[in-house]
């Protein structure tokens, strides 16, 4: 059994009551290191500004793919996109709109059936922030 355990920081850009007034704030983006199997260390990613933070764990089962969200930050000011895409060519396979509370928890298991042998990648993409692409976690369970 496969076990990757990741954190993950997004920069939460507040427009509200002009905390950013006349201000053009950037934050930049640190990438991360997938770690070694069966590790329960997380690798964290570490950008300026104020921080969303998620948890992010993936198994492989016999039923298929598991993937764990925690949000350790915040309340979401706006939702989020959760995107799964196939990572050998980046096929979208699923996406999902969500808003999370300060330590909610969203979990799913995409089918055996439906991976088809090949590996997934994870990417959350926040409406109240504009982040470049990259894959927040990812998985293979042939």
């Amino acid at each position: 059994m496969i076990n990757r355990k990741f954190r993950l920081m997004i920069p939460l850009v507040m427009l509200a009551a002009g905390l950013l007034a006349g201000s053009s704030a950037q934050a930049s983006e640190t990438s991360f290191e997938e770690e070694a199997t069966g590790s329960e260390l997380p690798q964290i990613a570490a950008m300026s500004g104020q921080f969303l933070k998620l948890e992010i764990t993936t198994t492989c089962s016999d039923k298929g793919a598991i993937f764990k969200i925690v949000n350790r930050g915040e309340k979401w000011p706006r939702r989020g996109v959760l995107r799964l895409f196939h990572t050998d060519n980046t096929d979208q396979m699923s996406e999902r709109k969500l808003r999370l509370a300060s330590n909610q928890k969203v979990s799913f298991i995409i089918k055996k059936e439906l991976l088809d042998g090949r590996p997934l990648g994870l990417w959350i993409e926040p409406e109240w922030y504009e982040r470049s692409f990259a894959y927040d976690a990812r998985i293979n369970c042939n």
